[in-house]
């Protein structure tokens, strides 16, 4: 919320992350599914639920254990494609974007701790990796893990599992901002890259995608955010980040359509006048396990 008096530094902004209803909605996240879906978790850290032609499955990064992605791999294998052939996977943290892999040598600890959140009305904060005693991993790590450290373990275990099970679409948050990629490819070997065609060209497009469309849409409600919104379609230009399609800022929201079995859309929508500021369509005629 926003007190009368605030102003450019949001001197009196007050969040609701801290208050009671704050720690309600953080606890109350599906609770049902959890326990009634089709391949249930028994938790609600993480569940599935069917939408009309969308699987979606809802998972915790902050402790990604061999029991989550267990449970995810039999999830996802027990999607029937030709009734429901849509499959989003979403959580809190994403696994690719532009600014966290700009920042790959960051504090992880940092990153996805309340500190960083803050008041942080646009984007995400970083500090670098801190070392010494206090923060020393053991014998030959005396820093704390880094950003891409963190990632890198993160998806060496479930990424595999969005390849196998042919995964449409990841969809997440937490950075203040908006980032659609391009499809991401995903090997042991060469780790995350934008996706290659047959051909040789890169896929900068959302025709058949080869690999998983990675989502950040983290800024539909953050305390204080700015009613102005910025889009650029140049974060690709950046080595490190090929498969950034786009980088916006400014309050909104995700919308997905999926109008049939082989079209699904994406719309940026504002939160001040709804206007729809970027859209794309994914277009899929196999869905299925990825090949590349």
């Amino acid at each position: 919320t926003l007190g009368e008096e605030a102003g450019a530094g949001g001197a009196a902004v007050r969040s609701t992350a801290t208050s009671a209803l704050g720690e309600l909605l953080t606890k109350a996240t599906l609770f049902g599914p959890g326990f009634h879906s089709r391949v249930p978790s028994n938790t609600s850290r993480y569940f599935s639920v069917d939408f009309g032609l969308v699987h979606l499955a809802g998972l915790d990064l902050n402790n990604l254990d061999a029991r989550q992605l267990a449970w995810l791999d039999r999830d996802l294998a027990a999607v029937n494609r030709s009734r429901t052939p849509w499959v989003i996977v979403s959580s809190h943290f994403p696994l690719h974007h532009e600014s966290t892999a700009r920042h790959a040598n960051a504090s992880a600890a940092y990153f996805i701790g309340e500190a960083a959140e803050g008041y942080a009305t646009s984007g995400h904060e970083f500090i670098p990796a801190r070392c010494g005693a206090q923060f020393a991993r053991g014998e030959g790590e005396p820093c704390e893990q880094t950003v891409g450290e963190m990632f890198a373990k993160v998806g060496a275990g479930l990424e595999p599992l969005l390849k196998k099970h042919g995964v449409d679409v990841y969809d997440a948050g937490h950075n203040h901002d908006y980032n659609p990629n391009w499809p991401i490819c995903y090997s042991e070997t060469k780790g995350a890259q934008l996706c290659t065609k047959p051909d040789g060209s890169q896929q900068k497009d959302y025709v058949n995608p080869l690999g998983p469309v990675h989502i950040c849409e983290g800024n539909g409600g953050v305390p204080g955010v700015v009613g102005k919104s910025t889009l650029t379609y140049d974060c690709g230009s950046s080595a490190a980040t090929p498969w950034c399609r786009a980088y916006g800022t400014g309050g909104a929201y995700g919308r997905f359509t999926a109008y049939n079995a082989t079209t699904l859309v994406y719309e940026h929508v504002q939160n001040n006048g709804g206007k729809v500021t970027d859209s794309f369509t994914i277009v899929q005629d196999d869905h299925g396990p990825f090949r590349y």
